[in-house]
């Protein structure tokens, strides 16, 4: 897959631009939903015997146009969902660098400058994707700002048990603990990255266990706290265990891991944590009890 980073006054021609079908999207997560649009792209750019293309923002729209007054905490970092659309059979990945001057720019400005220079010949994206200064541009005005230059696909959205596939919906299931939900909307359970930076042992009543305190590598976010079920991958083995994210006084949260099986050489190790499920509060409690040092 090329990879080509885009910026506000951009020069022309852009590179590697060729004939192709282009999916627009944040695609924060690529869950479910973008799966879906991307999936429509694939689908022409293979019958129009065209090049799969996406076109993506970093970073996340709603963080820069929020100017400091609130953050938005990302589902995947953009390394993660490089590799994620490559996987999909995306051949031409446009990263388009978000800040407040191109946010300026109108619905008529992106069109011309940013969809017409990588010379997209059909436009797909989902139903409520918009552009331009204030999302004033939408799907329904996309093909006459176009001028006729592509043609567009409006996707309408999926929905599991009444809720929209989307990546608000698996931010909320995270802020609520929900994790054992996440898998019907992302397609995968949800995992973040980080290094683990110091190593606690404790005696419980049956077993001596190990507690190791991760930093999570940036644009990860942390589900709810409280104790879960995780697999904890460390190189190429996975060992199952928990995860304990508690809040600190400064508002941010701490994670641990306990593996349950004997690990060698953890501390300054990068890991990967697989979240399965939120323990109950009986569970959680026991946990906590077993957890005094001999």
């Amino acid at each position: 897959m090329k990879t080509v980073f885009l910026s506000h006054c951009l020069s022309l021609p852009v590179p590697s631009a060729e004939p192709c079908v282009l999916a627009l999207g944040c695609f924060d997560g690529v869950h479910l939903g973008h799966r879906h649009v991307i999936l429509q792209a694939k689908q022409l750019a293979q019958s129009r015997g065209l090049k799969l293309a996406v076109m993506t923002f970093t970073p996340h729209p709603k963080e820069v146009l929020a100017q400091g007054r609130g953050t938005v905490n990302p589902l995947t970092p953009l390394h993660v969902k490089q590799a994620l659309l490559a996987k999909l059979g995306v051949e031409i990945l446009f990263i388009v660098h978000f800040d407040l001057p191109f946010s300026r720019l109108s619905a008529e400005a992106f069109v011309e400058q940013y969809i017409g220079a990588v010379q997209a010949e059909h436009v797909v994206a989902g139903f409520d994707f918009t552009y331009g200064w204030g999302g004033q541009g939408t799907m329904d005005r996309l093909e006459a700002d176009g001028k006729g230059k592509f043609q567009v696909t409006s996707v309408p959205p999926l929905v599991y048990q009444g809720h929209k596939i989307s990546s608000t919906r698996i931010r909320a299931l995270l802020q609520s603990g929900e994790v054992q939900s996440i898998p019907a909307y992302l397609g995968d359970s949800y995992q973040v990255c980080g290094e683990v930076t110091t190593l606690a042992f404790r005696r419980r009543l049956v077993r001596s266990v190990v507690r190791a305190e991760v930093t999570l590598a940036p644009d990860y976010t942390l589900p709810a706290p409280g104790t879960y079920d995780v697999e904890i991958r460390l190189g190429n083995r996975i060992y199952p265990g928990m995860a304990h994210v508690t809040g600190q006084p400064d508002g941010s949260l701490r994670l641990e891991i306990e593996p349950f099986h004997p690990v060698k050489q953890l501390e300054r190790k990068q890991v990967l944590v697989k979240w399965l499920r939120r323990r109950g509060a009986c569970e959680a409690e026991k946990v906590r009890r077993a957890e005094r040092v001999y």
